[in-house]
């Protein structure tokens, strides 16, 4: 936004980029300089918006090579034993790259109907992994599945969850994710009670803002929350609520604002 004004005190400008000015020509000011300023922010947004569609691109590639490896390890020595498991665990994981790698650049948004079916598939992958280790649930609202979303957006979560929530107890433990409407927005919440992180009380944001640190966290982690956090400011102005304790678990949510969805 480029705010135009006769004001041209420091605590004007101030007033301009707390109201969401991105950039300030004071009174009188000539028509080309207005015109190179429009300009200029419009190549920012696209450069902005090109900046995301690589990200997505990166948390496709982020197909971890230990996670094909144990894979792989499992159907091989399943093939020795239960052939039909053998069967299953490829037709999944080939099911998941398809799915991962289905979304181009230019996927803006598909229906959470389809990132779905990729959590469901990566689900069954794990749970090949943990066995009776690893238990996961389901809520789904009527009229969620249809809800369009930027691709990636739920399923890093839940394999976060899985990995660094559950992954860190002997005894494994349950994730559960949850799809419904409340209060004008659309809301995915995604809990584990696994290890749980120190440092995310409350509503706690993985920005380092409220206090709340993502260096704190794995690092992994804390770079896929961050870059999914990055991506509902873009596309919806919101960020990721967080909320966890040690030894107790961590319930992440993603909040979608339901006129723009």
């Amino acid at each position: 936004m480029l705010m135009v004004t006769a004001a041209i005190g420091p605590q004007d400008k101030v007033a301009a980029f707390e109201a969401g000015a991105n950039d300030f020509l004071p009174k009188p000011f000539d028509l080309a300089e207005l015109k190179a300023r429009v300009g200029s922010l419009l190549a920012m947004k696209e450069s902005l918006a090109k900046a995301v569609d690589l990200e997505v691109a990166f948390l496709q590639s982020q197909i971890k090579p230990h996670f094909l490896y144990n894979v792989l390890n499992s159907i091989v020595a399943s093939s020795y034993t239960d052939a039909e498991r053998s069967r299953r665990l490829t037709t999944d994981l080939a099911d998941y790259l398809r799915g991962s790698f289905r979304f181009s650049n230019a996927d803006h948004r598909i229906t959470f109907e389809e990132e779905f079916s990729l959590i469901r598939t990566y689900v069954e992958i794990e749970k090949a992994r943990f066995k009776d280790r690893l238990r996961f649930e389901a809520d789904i609202a009527e009229g969620m599945l249809s809800v369009s979303i930027p691709p990636l957006l739920i399923q890093p979560l839940v394999e976060n969850a899985i990995r660094h929530g559950i992954g860190g107890r002997v005894e494994g433990g349950m994730v559960r994710l949850s799809a419904y409407e409340a209060d004008g927005e659309y809301r995915f919440v995604i809990e584990d009670d696994g290890v749980g992180m120190a440092g995310v009380t409350g509503n706690g944001r993985p920005d380092g803002q409220s206090g709340q640190s993502a260096v704190g966290l794995d690092g992994r982690q804390g770079v896929g929350l961050l870059n999914i956090n990055k991506r509902l400011k873009y596309a919806y102005g919101t960020e990721l609520l967080m909320e966890s304790e040690p030894g107790r678990g961590t319930k992440v949510t993603v909040r979608i604002p339901a006129h723009v969805a």
